[in-house]
Parts: C-alpha cells; sequence; structure tokens
C-alpha cells in the first residue's frame, strides 16, 4: 500500500496569521478515524500485541506553531511530519489495507528517520494525536501544518511493537471499536473543585506579590483545560520541570494548609522579586511569573517508578520560559495592564 497523506496545495491568503490554527472538526474525526484504520489493520498483519488507540488531544495543538522549529523537530523527532495539506478522505489508499509483505516490510525496524515514513504513526505506544497549521509556515517548502503523536517516547517506531495476538498485551484491555487495538486510559483531571480552588490560590497570591512589589504588569490566571494531559508520563514531567520554569510537580494538590493565605510581607515579596536566574524544585517564583495568564493541572496516566508519591503536575501558560522575574516591571499595580484591570482582583 502506498500511503498519500500530503495531498493538494494551500494557500497563504494573508501576509500574517495571528496564531496556528487547528484544523477542522471533520478533519480531526477523519484523521482519528484513517490513523485508527491502518493501526488496526497492521497490527492485525503482523501480528501486533500492543498496538494502542489514538485519540484527538487538542492540548498538543500550537505546540510548535513556527515551521523552521518544527523542521528541525522533525529531523530528530520520531512523533512528528510536517504536511502541505492533510487529506484523508480523498486518499486512494483511505481504506488503510496492507498486505503482509507490506506489513512484514514495516515492522522492520531500521533506526532512520525518513521524511513522509509512515512508520511514525505506526509506533504501537502512540495515544494522541493532533495537527494544525503553523502560525508561521514554510512557505519555500509549501510546508503549511504539522501532526505530533505523543503518549510515546522518541525512538524508532518498530522499538516498541510487541508480536503476539493483537490485543493480547493490553493493560487496560481492548478498544471497544477496533478489535486489533488496545484501550487507552488518559491521565486524570483534577476536580471542577480543584481547579477553583487552584486559581483563587494563585490569583490571591500574585495579587498580594503585586501590591507588596509593587508590580505593574502582574496578570490575573484563568484555568485552561487545553493544558491538561500535555505531560501525562511522570518521567518526562521530571526532566522538563528542572529546565522549564513553568511547570511544577506535585506530590498532592492542597491549598487548604495554612500557608494557604497568599499573603507576603513587603520583605517576602522584595525578596522573592530578586531574580536569581536558577530554577529551585517547588519554589513558589515559580507561580509568580507576572506574564502567566493559563494554568492547568493534572494527575500522571504513568507514575515515576520508585517515585510513586509524585501524583501529577500543574503548568502555567502564556508567558516564555525565562527566569520568572525577568519579565516583571516595577510600578503602580496594574499601571501596565493592555486589557485594562482584573474585575475581581484589584491588582492584577
Amino acid at each position: 500500500m502506498k500511503l498519500l497523506v500530503v495531498l493538494g496545495v494551500f494557500s497563504i491568503l494573508c501576509a500574517e496569521i495571528v496564531d496556528s490554527a487547528p484544523i477542522s472538526d471533520q478533519d480531526k474525526k477523519q484523521a482519528i478515524e484513517f490513523f485508527n484504520r491502518l493501526r488496526n489493520n497492521f497490527a492485525k498483519v503482523v501480528p501486533v500485541a500492543n498496538m494502542n488507540e489514538i485519540v484527538y488531544d487538542a492540548s498538543l495543538e500550537d505546540k510548535y506553531p513556527i515551521c523552521e522549529d518544527a523542521k528541525k523537530l522533525q529531523k530528530h523527532d520520531w512523533r512528528v511530519e510536517l504536511f502541505s495539506h492533510l487529506g484523508f478522505a480523498a486518499s486512494p489508499d483511505y481504506a488503510g489495507i496492507y498486505t503482509h509483505e507490506e506489513a512484514k516490510k514495516l515492522a522492520m525496524e531500521t533506526g532512520e528517520k525518513q521524511f513522509r515514513d509512515e512508520k511514525w504513526f505506526l509506533n504501537p505506544p502512540h495515544t494522541r494525536l493532533a495537527c494544525y497549521y503553523f502560525e508561521k509556515p514554510c512557505t519555500k517548502e509549501d510546508l503549511n501544518g504539522m501532526c505530533i503523536f505523543e503518549g510515546s517516547e522518541n525512538a524508532p517506531p518498530m522499538r516498541g511493537l510487541i508480536k503476539g495476538e493483537p490485543g493480547s498485551k493490553c493493560p487496560n484491555g481492548k478498544s471497544e471499536k477496533w478489535e486489533n487495538l488496545s484501550q487507552i486510559v488518559d491521565s486524570a483531571h483534577v476536580s471542577e473543585q480543584d481547579k477553583k480552588v487552584a486559581i483563587e490560590f494563585y490569583n490571591r497570591a500574585r495579587n498580594n506579590f503585586a501590591k507588596e512589589v509593587p508590580v505593574a504588569n502582574m496578570n490575573e490566571i484563568v484555568y485552561d483545560d487545553s493544558l491538561e494531559n500535555k505531560y501525562p508520563i511522570c518521567e518526562h514531567a521530571l526532566q522538563l520541570e528542572r529546565q522549564d520554569s513553568r511547570v511544577q510537580v506535585f506530590h498532592r494538590l492542597d491549598f487548604t494548609g495554612p500557608d494557604s493565605s497568599g499573603i507576603y510581607t513587603h520583605e517576602d515579596a522584595k525578596k522573592l522579586a530578586m531574580e536569581t536566574g536558577e530554577k529551585k524544585v517547588r519554589d513558589e517564583i515559580w507561580f509568580l511569573n507576572p506574564s502567566h495568564t493559563r494554568l492547568a493541572c493534572h494527575l500522571f496516566e504513568k507514575p515515576c517508578p520508585k517515585k510513586e508519591d509524585l501524583k501529577g503536575l500543574c503548568i502555567f501558560a502564556g508567558s516564555e520560559n525565562v527566569p520568572p522575574m525577568s519579565t516583571l516591571m516595577k510600578g503602580e499595580p496594574g499601571s501596565k495592564c493592555p486589557n485594562g484591570k482584573s474585575a475581581k482582583w484589584e491588582n492584577l
């Protein structure tokens, strides 16, 4: 079977795009149907015992909005593929049927990543997918967007393949729809109550901090469900936490303890506002970055081996991964708010 996912020509109508654009809901459905049909048939023919069903994950959209950055990533990341235009329903090979010889050849691990190699979407551990159009496309190469898989390591696709009866190595049972695929269990959301308490806690702390320093450009934050499940595997999150000032891994969410008031003395605030440039684990400075605008927390799908007490993470967005106080502007609280001050928090 000769696969052709990249079809047609996508014309850039605007010189400037405000943000990267997700594909249509119809394309999302067709993409999931297309890839799961291919994976289901491939698992049957090889046969593969541990081929996961995939689901669409909107939180992966806009992960790499600039084409040039995505091109660099594609060269060494097996989970990424760039496209000119997505077209699944129109493809002559939409049936997703492999002969035994084709499947056998694809199942042989080469260790080399080739451009538009269909092995990229046949990696059994994949669980999630998103596709979107770039904020800044590569017009010379006619590359306008990308698809990205997650839930798997960045490793040659067939390295995680286990041969055997399809679905026989499914820890959560088989898919209800696809007879040869494994059902996936996503990372768990925090409760609606915890979401409200988290937003209240962080905004209170930021509001008080902005008053005491004082900070002229401290944003109010809102909860963003699209950020949930961004890093469902604990080991990945731990690696990220060491280098990303917007991420914090937690043992449990608790905003009701003795230190939950979010009140800083002037001296406390002054000390926190002094930028060290070092990221310390569980340093509260991480959530006081004035540029933060969005937050989400979730529990891990896969806990850390030997660190089972680490249950999940919180992640901020709307800001760059920079030392938290590097964007701070001192001055009258709220005086550097381009959209005006918060209706609820007087200093945000």
